[in-house]
């Protein structure tokens, strides 16, 4: 074998390494002894019904979920730590396109919809004039809404696209997209 086609196959497995390293990122997780110690859900709904995995892209971010606590804020225990190895090439990146996402914009407008129809309710049965003032006000206050919404959705990982009735549309859109799951600046989610 000439140096040419060794050096061209050591180039090419650089190249596959660092592709792996490229689209491999590690995902961190506390795991609970029992899902019902964790208090996040006490609604009565089911937050998770495709079972997403959720983890963390980073330890800062997995730290939150690091102890269980008891009703008085102490400790009761500190979970458990997995660390796992995802690949990132089926993954949509959340954070980056959102906007595209019908979910997404289902969302925001479902949400405008919602609050333009009782502001133009109360509008039209107010009687006074300052009531008229105010729910006027309110509705014209509604052009800020959907950056409003966006903020909060980015700001909590998009947390009410992934939870209760919401997240089987999330996962049904991205799953015909062709993901297998979604990235956001600290999560990582797998369906």
């Amino acid at each position: 074998m000439d140096n040419s086609c060794l050096f061209k196959i050591v180039m090419y497995i650089c190249k596959v390494i660092n592709n792996e390293k490229l689209n491999n990122m590690k995902g961190f997780r506390y795991n609970a002894q029992e899902r019902s110690d964790r208090a996040f859900n006490n609604c009565g709904r089911e937050k998770n019904p495709n079972a997403l995995k959720f983890y963390a892209s980073n330890m800062a971010y997995a730290d939150n979920y690091k102890y269980v606590y008891m009703a008085d804020g102490d400790v009761a225990y500190e979970c458990s730590l997995e660390v796992v190895d995802i690949n990132t090439d089926k993954l949509f990146d959340m954070s980056a396109n959102y906007t595209q996402l019908a979910t997404y914009n289902n969302y925001i407008n479902a949400s405008i919809e919602v609050q333009r129809n009782d502001y133009t309710n109360f509008l039209n049965n107010a009687k006074k004039a300052s009531d008229k003032k105010l729910w006027a006000s309110m509705l014209s206050g509604l052009d800020n809404k959907k950056n409003e919404l966006t903020s909060t959705l980015v700001a909590t990982e998009f947390q009410a696209l992934s939870d209760f009735e919401i997240q089987d549309e999330l996962v049904a859109e991205l799953k015909c997209l062709g993901f297998e799951g979604y990235t956001t600046k600290n999560e990582i989610v797998i369906f």
